[in-house]
């Protein structure tokens, strides 16, 4: 059997996906009307008097009638306002009495359509109203004699009850398609639902198979659905709790352990925004809901991201400049800050740039940064980090930047993300001045370490002076961890 392949399309403009499900309708139309004439047309118009003037006693006589009840069954595929002031346990218990010993297959093809097309919100009209017509529709089907040729929804429905007529149904076809590697496409078509699927219950199966998606998919690799939930109609689109995004922020920030592919990542921000960003109105709209742990895995992730663009400018500029130092001190100050966030160490970071280091890391990213990125205004190719490590701070810098290491809570300037722009006398002077009223310590509260010799045992040695530990090992090579523990040994950390 020849494999079909399996075609990822961009989404539809919302023109087009309206043009669609007016097309859609008309389908549902033309079928449901298919050959009648002048007098099923005023039947749908009797049909419609009795409902708008809630004559339910001549209603309910006339479905024993099969053109007049397959007139009220095309009135419910089509007027939602009419199919909810008529729709009821007593209207559908009358249908499938007075019909017997069968109701007609195209009386049976509206009945599922309006039960397609509104699905959960019947049980928002009448509590309990979805399970009553789907099982109407299930006893309709059952009366119906199977098609060997050209098989339709009431097939579909017989064969695969568990896909259409429960309330989980949505959840059960999506995890269905995703087992069976089936398109949703090809499976609408296989099972006559052409035509059928821009209700509500093509709506929940599309919400649960991207749902699904997600919890089967490698949070490490690309995927073409990560292109489609990235689209404003989906993500935007109402949800369980709120808009449809809420829902599928919290499984792409709940399903990876380790931080994401980059196109993972970029989801969750074309969504939602930077979660660091508090004072956004995206914030607004889709953090607050999000809860606080998953918050943090996704600050965490991307203090990955920042760290990974510091390190991309100051590695470029060492070598496209010919800054010997720069280059040869590179590994070790990666191997650094890479060690301090591997171990946990790090809580959120803030990356500052000059306007000639963010143009390079743009042009070389291909795409827009979603970094929340401070402009450093001193120099046009500095770079400069700042990582929260919790019980203390350190500010990194490319080219002659010390490494300032401060103990206790970061100044305000650091932290706010309103603080859009630093200079050279922030970091020399206006930073350090500010920590040093501010903290118990004074001006022994935080140093500026140079990267000269083997640099990173100072850093080192003044946190463990002030009863801060750290995974030496993680922060050097093995070799520099040989030296650094049988030249110096290791620190001990001061009760």
């Amino acid at each position: 059997m020849v494999e079909v392949p399996h075609l990822s399309l961009p989404p539809w403009p919302d023109e087009l996906a309206e043009n669609w499900i007016f097309l859609s309708d008309r389908a549902k139309k033309l079928t449901s009307r298919a050959g009648a004439g002048a007098r099923f047309e005023a039947m749908l118009d009797e049909v419609r008097d009795h409902i708008d003037r809630r004559a339910w006693e001549p209603l309910l006589a006339g479905l024993s009638g099969r053109t007049y009840a397959r007139a009220l069954t095309t009135v419910w595929m089509e007027d939602a306002r009419r199919a909810q002031a008529s729709l009821s346990e007593l209207t559908l218990e009358r249908l499938a009495q007075a019909q017997l010993p069968k109701v007609s297959r195209m009386t049976t093809s509206a009945l599922i359509a309006a039960y397609l097309n509104y699905f959960d919100n019947l049980d928002e009209w009448v509590p309990g109203l979805r399970g009553v017509m789907a099982s109407t529709v299930q006893l309709t089907v059952a009366q119906q004699k199977p098609r060997d040729a050209f098989p339709d929804i009431l097939d579909a429905i017989r064969v695969f009850p568990e896909h259409f007529i429960y309330r989980e149904s949505p959840t059960w076809l999506a995890k269905h398609l995703v087992n069976t590697k089936v398109s949703l496409t090809e499976y609408f078509r296989e099972a006559g639902l052409t035509g059928l699927d821009a209700g509500r219950f093509g709506s929940q199966v599309r919400d649960a198979l991207y749902i699904e998606q997600i919890r089967a998919a490698d949070p490490q690799q690309d995927h073409d659905f990560l292109v489609e939930i990235s689209a404003k109609n989906v993500f935007e689109a109402p949800g369980p709790n709120g808009l449809f995004g809420h829902a599928l922020l919290n499984e792409l920030i709940s399903r990876p352990i380790e931080p994401p592919s980059e196109q993972w990542l970029d989801t969750i921000l074309t969504i939602a925004g930077d979660p660091r960003l508090t004072s956004a109105s995206s914030y607004r709209q889709w953090w607050r809901s999000v809860p606080e742990a998953l918050q943090r895995r996704v600050i965490s992730w991307l203090s990955a991201e920042d760290l990974r663009l510091f390190l991309m400018a100051v590695e470029a500029f060492g070598e496209e400049d010919g800054i010997e130092n720069l280059q040869r001190l590179f590994p070790a100050r990666k191997r650094f800050l890479r060690g301090l966030y591997d171990t946990g160490m790090v809580k959120e970071t803030r990356l500052i740039l000059g306007r000639n280091a963010k143009a390079y890391v743009r042009s070389h990213l291909g795409k827009t940064i979603r970094s929340d990125i401070a402009l450093y205004e001193s120099g046009h190719d500095t770079a400069v980090i700042y990582l929260d490590c919790g019980d203390f701070h350190i500010v990194e810098g490319s080219h002659h930047f010390r490494m300032w290491v401060y103990l206790g809570q970061p100044d305000e300037v650091l932290a706010s993300r309103g603080h859009r722009t630093f200079s050279r006398d922030d970091f020399i002077h206006f930073i350090p001045g500010r920590h040093s009223r501010a903290n118990p310590l004074g001006q022994k509260g935080h140093e500026g370490f140079t990267h000269q010799g083997f640099w990173q045992r100072k850093p080192i040695q003044f946190l463990a002076d002030n009863r801060i530990p750290l995974k030496i090992e993680a922060l050097m090579s093995d070799s520099d961890y040989h030296d650094y523990k049988h030249k110096h040994g290791l620190p001990t950390v001061r009760a």
